[in-house]
């Protein structure tokens, strides 16, 4: 399975990363990334 890269956007701080690799489901590959500041990330 290929994996498409996923731009993600923190809210609070505005920091930027690219998710080139994800978990699988049931191991946090279903729940957003979460930026240094702790805060989860939406996409761009």
């Amino acid at each position: 399975m290929e994996m498409k890269e996923k731009f993600s956007l923190c809210p609070a701080c505005g920091c930027e990363i690219t998710v080139t690799k994800g978990a699988a489901p049931g191991k946090g590959g279903d729940e957003p990334p979460r930026c240094c500041c702790g805060k989860a990330m939406g996409k761009k």
